[in-house]
């Protein structure tokens, strides 16, 4: 099967999906036909949309592929293909500090190394990326800075 790139705009969700399933979706059209039993590749009528298009995919999914991409490329507009590459992993970033800017600061040099004065310039300056990894360490990262009053999310790149 092909990887999770979504057949509009081409963006790439693979992190997203490989890690929570999540970021798009695998939409059948009219033409659709499984692959046999021990093929590998990717099903005729079937194609990868990200979840700023799905819903409009899901709702030409009655029509044969050709047609519906047809139709979305019309609607969406005509978009550069997707740049393959390596599978990027989830980012933390903090996006407002919050008023407990020492408990934040002592979290955000404990997590990513960077000296006090690094942490501080980072956090006057707005949304930062903080680290990234797997999702599980992104986890308790974020329970102790939302813990410290800090705003954060976890983004697929």
């Amino acid at each position: 099967m092909t990887p999770p790139y979504c057949a509009v705009c081409g963006k790439d969700f693979r992190g997203e999906y490989f890690h929570t399933g999540n970021g798009g979706e695998l939409i059948r059209f009219a033409d659709y036909l499984p692959l046999l039993e021990g093929s590998v590749g990717m099903p005729a009528g079937a194609a990868w949309f990200c979840r700023s298009h799905v819903d409009a995919a899901r709702s030409l999914c009655a029509l044969i592929q050709k047609d519906a991409l047809d139709s979305l490329r019309q609607l969406f507009g005509q978009f550069s293909p997707p740049i393959p590459g390596p599978m990027r992993d989830p980012e933390l970033w903090v996006i407002v500090a919050g008023a407990n800017l020492g408990a934040v600061a002592r979290l955000v040099r404990s997590a990513s190394g960077w000296t006090p004065a690094q942490a501080h310039e980072r956090i006057k300056a707005g949304p930062f990326l903080l680290i990234s990894g797997w999702p599980s360490e992104l986890a308790r990262w974020e329970a102790l800075l939302r813990e410290a009053g800090a705003t954060t999310e976890i983004r697929y790149p």
